[in-house]
């Protein structure tokens, strides 16, 4: 299914009536948001600035949901992280788990940060 309006668009799978795979969001071609479902539920999301920078992530983990939110410069606003997310090639770098390994020595890895000013 796709939506259009004006320079927006919007791009949703679906499989057995419930949302399934990805959905995009275009402005005037670029895109600014993409999604990721599987079963109706959300799994991860991915905001992006209009210069083509990452603005925002999140991703469904057992706990909740790790995010992270940066702004124009790269810098870090916000930062929650789970240990769930040494899979994650976005997450994992940001929260420190860059080369964490399944099964090894399980690090206390949530945190949580609003950095501001």
């Amino acid at each position: 299914l796709t939506q259009a309006r004006d320079r927006h668009s919007t791009r949703i799978e679906y499989r057995d009536d419930k949302q399934h795979g990805e959905v995009k969001q275009m402005d005037g071609g670029k895109l600014v948001s993409l999604e990721s479902y599987a079963a109706g539920e959300q799994q991860w999301e991915k905001k992006l600035l209009p210069s083509g920078k990452l603005h925002e992530y999140s991703r469904k983990v057992k706990s909740g949901w790790a995010r992270i939110s940066l702004d124009e410069s790269g810098k870090v606003l916000t930062l929650s992280c789970a240990p769930e997310v040494r899979d994650d090639e976005v997450l994992k770098k940001w929260c420190g788990l860059q080369g964490a390994q399944r099964g090894g020595a399980r690090r206390a890895c949530w945190r949580r940060a609003n950095i501001s000013g």
